[in-house]
């Protein structure tokens, strides 16, 4: 049974007999499949087809039984990728490979992309499709520096080449003036002969390989093209002809185009060069504590908690937290923000950033492939390897494009030869197949999100599905979270009120323990609120130790309570809603939402009026309300500006917030927000946003908590705030990487110059061939000539790309 037929994959979400059973019998429904087996204690899935397996249509029945498929990626540098039609044709073949979910090759470095699922296929028969196609895979080097540049082709073979064929060039325009300079026919021969074999035969190995797996490339058409206008002037020139031979133009054209690449080449290497900036910025060792003194390990050897010193000058080699010193650290590669940020002990730092002043001593929270700086790595090359909705017409046109092209010529060399002479159908059709290019139409979108990612995460915008940005510059509706996206994120209680009657002694017990129990369940959450309420109860218990000049507080405090404020047990975030836990004791203590607790059957009294435009949150024992909390939440410095410079840009805002409406109504008053949704738990959110859609609305959505997600899901576009939680930064295909709301009207802009740039490149990439192609056919063009225009339409769109690099938005983008 060969491995086509026959898969061992990792499946999650077993937990018991049933889900073995429910998996088993649900995937032996599906006619495809011929056996089934689940493993519960490997969490195997032991499948059997039959006939080829479908890693797609499996990962989809299993989703949809309530389980999981484990995923791999491989990626590798491919050689000898020439064009657009390489590029297809190495998608297609790996994409039907066993186990394969996706299989990407990015224009701009030709790196390649194999998403499959593990246990479904073997690299080895990759690596021997990618070398029987003519495109193996670059050897993989460990040790190189992560900042090393991909090799380009060298230029000396080019330079002789056109040194070789200056005297032709020469000869050539000479005739123009009346000077008949043109070289005997036999030293013609001598002298392209070297030029055309020695910088032609990569053409002619490409278009070799393709013919054999029944293909056309542009190989294809200079091989074709150059070939047949080279062997026709060598059968002439043995035949006794003087006239009309083209060694000259068969030289040049296959001189040009190979200078052509090699110029696209440099420009592609120049446009990963920020990319390759960013991997060089965390340093390859480290300064760590082991056995008492200070030793200089590789990163891998580093483990989670080691103790690191980075000296004045030094780069971060790991994410960390400051335990001892104190320093200015410049974090613009990772966060855009230009400023040098004073960092001291307890505060949280990042590989890369560099350390301008005083030694810093820090502990290691990350390993060398997971700290910020590879995350944002991986997201920006993620980023690049995606493809817009307008690339997969951009592909199905080169996909018929040489062929259409070996049709045309094959048209207008019959028409010559039936209508005029032999002599002018080569001409004419030579120019048809070296003027075509499909490079050009290949390069449009890839160099140009390229440099759209790039320029992006230079400034902070760090974009991980190039879809949403596509998305995100026609978007006409801008849907705001309120806490941490609109405010700052630091809530600070401005009033307490604890209830002047209890219900128990329980609950009316000393103070200072509702203030434990306080500080121990907000401790349980992440969410500001909850952090707000830990902090405040913190300071109260400090204030109220120092305030007390006896140890008669203590003696006296009841020991109950004292026990129930400790060792807090299956502590549990109820999303939207607040958290609990369980003491010591068995009772349920609570921190949130008042209409959470009212719906448990909580009993809750009237709050004065100052808290009425406040944040509240209630604690609670049991079903006795012990403290009442109004937070205030300021709002950032830049919002108002921010709201009102989109809503001039005809943007329509929205705020939506978990908060109370009296809280919520007053911050989008404050802002300008004339619409707004209050009390809204994580699926109001969502449909919130679908209920737009369905108007006809295109919506973006900015959050930062993890009850936004689903709305960011949800929407057009979603926009994470760099400080928020990683479930909203996976669910939005937009991350800003400082809490800056001035970066989305930048982040609007890029994406309308990402959308501009598409459109250019597109314009350079048709113009020269729906221009020169009728012209080349008719015979009106000198295949030279066409040979230079082909050369030039790929360097216009990789140099029309490049500028994207250097765009800065101003300061009223």
């Amino acid at each position: 049974m060969s491995q086509a037929d026959h898969w061992l994959l990792q499946v999650s979400g077993l937990r018991c007999a049933s889900c073995v059973n429910k998996l088993e019998s649900g995937l032996q429904q599906q006619p495809q499949i011929n056996k089934v087996g689940v493993n519960l204690s490997l969490n195997l899935l032991d499948l059997q087809w039959q006939d080829k397996g479908d890693a797609k249509a499996l990962q989809t029945w299993v989703a949809e039984l309530g389980f999981g498929l484990q995923q791999e990626q491989w990626q590798a540098e491919l050689t000898q990728v020439r064009c657009a039609g390489c590029i297809s044709k190495i998608e297609q073949r790996l994409s039907v490979l066993p186990g394969v979910l996706s299989a990407q090759v990015s224009p701009v470095n030709h790196q390649l992309q194999l998403d499959y699922l593990a246990g479904s296929l073997n690299l080895d028969q990759v690596r021997t499709e990618l070398q029987q196609l003519g495109y193996p895979a670059a050897a993989q080097v460990e040790e190189e520096s992560p900042a090393e540049p991909a090799k380009g082709q060298a230029f000396w073979p080019i330079g002789l080449g056109l040194l070789a064929c200056l005297p032709l060039v020469v000869s050539m325009y000479a005739d123009w003036f009346g000077l008949h300079w043109m070289l005997p026919n036999l030293w013609a021969l001598l002298i392209t002969t070297p030029v055309f074999l020695g910088l032609g035969w990569p053409f002619f190995v490409g278009a070799w390989r393709s013919l054999t797996h029944g293909q056309f490339t542009m190989d294809s058409l200079v091989a074709i093209g150059t070939g047949t206008a080279w062997s026709y002037s060598l059968i002439m020139t043995l035949l006794g002809e003087q006239d009309h031979l083209y060694f000259d133009a068969a030289a040049v054209i296959v001189v040009l185009i190979r200078l052509g690449k090699w110029l696209e080449d440099r420009a592609r290497l120049a446009s990963g060069q920020a990319i390759r900036a960013l991997m060089a910025l965390q340093p390859q060792q480290a300064w760590v504590m082991r056995d008492g003194s200070w030793q200089v390990l590789a990163l891998a050897e580093v483990q989670l908690g080691d103790q690191l010193l980075v000296k004045a000058g030094e780069r971060l080699p790991l994410d960390g937290l400051i335990i001892e010193g104190q320093s200015e650290l410049d974090e613009s590669m990772l966060t855009g923000e230009p400023h040098l940020q004073l960092r001291g002990p307890g505060d949280t730092v990042y590989a890369g950033t560099l350390n301008q002043l005083g030694n810093l001593q820090i502990c290691a929270s990350s390993s060398a492939s997971d700290s910020r700086l590879q995350h944002i790595l991986r997201l920006v090359q993620q980023a690049q390897m995606s493809k817009p909705r307008i690339q997969a017409l951009i592909n199905r046109i080169t996909q018929y494009f040489v062929p259409g092209v070996l049709l045309l010529a094959a048209v207008s060399f019959l028409g010559h030869w039936l209508f005029n002479d032999l002599n002018t159908a080569i001409y004419a059709s030579v120019a048809v197949l070296v003027i075509a290019c499909p490079c050009a139409l290949g390069l449009a979108t890839p160099t140009a999100i390229v440099a759209a990612s790039t320029a992006g995460a230079r400034m902070g915008i760090l974009v991980r599905d190039m879809a949403q940005l596509e998305s995100l510059a026609k978007v006409d509706t801008l849907v705001f979270d309120k806490t941490g996206t609109l405010t700052q994120g630091q809530p600070q209680v401005m009033h307490s009120f604890r209830p002047a009657k209890a219900s128990s002694p329980t609950a009316t017990g000393n103070n200072s323990t509702s203030l434990q129990l306080a500080l121990a369940i907000g401790k349980q959450s992440d969410h500001p609120l909850a952090k707000a309420v830990a902090n405040w109860a913190e300071q109260q218990l400090a204030s109220n130790e120092a305030d007390d000049d006896s140890s008669a507080h203590h003696d006296t405090m009841n020991h109950e309570l004292l026990q129930l404020s400790t060792e807090l047990q299956q502590a549990e975030a109820v999303i939207g809603k607040g958290v609990q836990a369980m003491t010591a004791t068995g009772q349920r203590v609570r921190l949130g939402r008042a209409s959470w607790l009212i719906e448990l059957g909580i009993e809750l009294p009237r709050l004065p009026d100052e808290f009425a435009d406040l944040s509240q949150s209630w604690l609670c024992l049991e079903q006795q309300p012990l403290l009442a909390f109004g937070l205030s939440d300021p709002l950032r410095p830049e919002a108002k500006a921010t709201v009102a410079q989109l809503q001039g840009q005809g943007l329509e805002c929205w705020l939506l917030s978990g908060d109370q409406q009296a809280a919520v109504a007053k911050q989008a008053e404050q802002l300008g927000i004339k619409h707004y949704l209050a009390e809204l738990l994580p699926q109001h959110k969502q449909q919130a946003v679908s209920q737009l859609q369905a108007k006809g609305a295109k919506v973006l959505m900015v959050g930062d908590g993890i009850n936004d997600a689903p709305a960011l899901a949800q929407a057009d576009a979603g926009m994470a705030m760099g400080s928020g939680t990683q479930a909203a930064l996976e669910s939005a295909g937009i991350s800003l990487m400082r809490p800056n709301l001035a970066l989305i009207p930048w982040a609007r802009v890029l994406a309308r110059k990402l959308q501009s740039k598409i459109r250019q490149n597109l314009f350079w990439a048709f113009i020269f061939n729906v221009i020169g192609l009728p012209i080349a056919a008719l015979g009106l063009l000198n295949p030279v000539y066409a040979g230079a225009a082909m050369a030039l339409s790929s360097i216009s769109v990789v140099s029309s790309s490049l500028l994207l690099l250097y765009w800065r938005p101003k300061l009223d983008s």
